[in-house]
């Protein structure tokens, strides 16, 4: 049996330093995360950067837009909308995965421009009403209305597409995946994006100092079980990091049949979890 070793006080700090350096640069040089939009399935496009994405729904009653990135890349987000032949002004629906700064960071100023609603996890709200620190980066998020929260047990038909919400805490208590019932070539097809695979603060050490509960810590990895066995045909990574849909845009032909992996996901997932062994 693989011994597992735990992540030591020094390895966090190092690992959550490497991410803030990160984070900073891309802030600070937003030009270099640039990422040219590009087609997906018949109604289903990538509009985010090359660090988080965003996606964007065409569902034949207006236009739903899942996760918004940093506020310093919305002029990219505009951009790329418009290289589609879409209108920002025309987002019906803001969907956001969890409440972190690069997945939600443009949503003020973009709600201001579309009068979009927007949606999130009922138990990431307290992030925006009573702990913006939470939220990190929380001086480059400005503020905006939520207008609901996600049923867990009930799916969503907007136009032509069905979503679906799960609730997958851990990275954020609120943290919300996506199922997306859509077509590709005209065939029914199910779409998938993670809200938050990331491990950043999920150790005790760093869930007592952010005031958040201990359960998340079993939670992710019981979420991530849970999400292993989701029959999906194209994976949709929140973060290229998880899952290269890049590359495979870079290689994309008229077919797009590159995209359509059953088995990404579930491969996807189970990485996560190897990742996260030593963590528990």
């Amino acid at each position: 049996m693989k011994k597992i070793i735990k992540e030591s006080v020094e390895e966090t700090q190092k690992r959550l330093q490497a991410l803030t350096e990160k984070i900073n640069r891309y802030m600070k040089q937003p030009w270099s995360i640039y990422q040219k939009p590009f087609q997906i399935a018949d109604h289903l496009y990538y509009v985010g950067n090359s660090y988080v994405a965003s996606y964007l729904i065409d569902t034949g009653d207006g236009l739903v837009l899942i996760d918004c990135g940093f506020c310093e890349t919305l002029y990219q987000l505009i951009h790329s909308i418009h290289l589609l032949g879409y209108s920002p002004t025309d987002i019906r629906y803001l969907f956001l995965s969890h409440g972190h700064f690069d997945h939600c960071g443009a949503a003020g100023p973009l709600q201001k421009l579309s009068e979009a609603e927007v949606y999130i996890g009922r138990e990431d709200v307290f992030f925006f009403e009573k702990r913006r620190d939470l939220i990190h980066f929380e001086d480059h998020t400005p503020e905006f209305p939520i207008h609901g929260c996600y049923d867990y047990e009930r799916p969503w038909r907007i136009g032509s597409t069905v979503f679906r919400f799960a609730h997958t805490p851990g990275h954020t208590p609120g943290c919300t995946s996506f199922l997306i019932e859509t077509t590709h070539h005209g065939n029914p097809v199910v779409c998938a994006m993670h809200g938050g695979l990331g491990i950043n603060g999920l150790t005790y050490r760093e869930l007592d100092e952010a005031g958040l509960p201990r359960s998340l810590h079993q939670a992710f990895y019981e979420q991530l079980q849970m999400c292993r066995t989701w029959k999906v045909d194209i994976p949709c990574p929140s973060h290229n990091h998880d899952y290269d849909i890049l590359s495979l845009a870079a290689r994309v032909d008229e077919s797009r049949d590159c995209f359509v992996n059953p088995d990404g996901w579930s491969a996807m997932i189970e990485r996560k979890i190897q990742q996260y062994l030593p963590l528990l």
